[in-house]
């Protein structure tokens, strides 16, 4: 019995994935030693099942084989997603007694699989970008440090050339600045502090008086 053009399309899908040709085989046959089967589990999601599973046996496993990875298959496709009322029982797949629900479960199997692809590749894009960006502001720091270069462009490109070193000149203290300074300090020195002194004279005299009297401090003079 021929496939279907639904089960053909699965049966290319498949090959595509695992490099594993059919050779002109129904879905069916091409799936019946399981081999395929833990190859596409294994593309999909790495280390699922391990290779010795089914390498170095050919393709003539022992049904116990068969069985356990058939088994081991259907539950990779639970955890990724696949309802189960979507999966086929082991059975449908070894007597080739209900292949359309193979066929169900595949597809739905490969629409889980290319959007995990597609997330993957946004990631990756989204990977690039930040180290590009990155990359970029190390590079506009580098060229801030060098007073010999500038830069211009967006986050996606820097554009560096050459500019002529400018000399700064410090500029003179205007003569104006010190003759103030000058004048300041002739007045503190000549007036601001006698009158200092003079005040704390005051004081001094006044809290005398206070304490020891007039005559005290001011003695009469014979």
């Amino acid at each position: 019995m021929s496939d279907t053009k639904d089960q053909q399309e699965i049966t290319q899908w498949i090959t595509q994935t695992t490099n594993v040709d059919s050779q002109g085989q129904s879905l069916g046959e091409y799936l019946h030693n399981s081999i395929v089967l833990c190859k596409l589990i294994n593309e999909i999601n790495p280390g699922t099942i391990p290779s010795e599973s089914y390498e170095g046996e050919g393709e003539d496993l022992p049904p116990v084989q068969v069985f356990t990875n058939i088994r081991l298959f259907l539950e990779a496709c639970k955890d990724l997603g696949v309802p189960e009322s979507a999966l086929f029982r082991t059975s449908h797949l070894y007597d080739q007694t209900n292949i359309s629900q193979v066929e169900q479960c595949l597809r739905l199997l490969k629409r889980i699989a290319e959007d995990r692809q597609k997330v993957q590749e946004d990631i990756q894009i989204t990977q690039t970008k930040v180290k590009t960006v990155k990359l970029t502001r190390e590079a506009r720091s580098r060229l801030r440090a060098d007073s010999n270069l500038f830069y211009s462009g967006d986050e996606e490109e820097v554009n560096v050339t050459k500019r002529k070193p400018k000399i700064v000149q410090k500029p003179k203290p205007k003569r104006e600045s010190f003759f103030l300074f000058e004048l300041l300090g002739g007045f503190g020195n000549y007036i601001v502090a006698p009158l200092l002194g003079g005040i704390t004279f005051g004081i001094a005299i006044k809290i005398g008086q206070n304490l020891f009297g007039r005559a005290a401090l001011f003695p009469p003079r014979t």
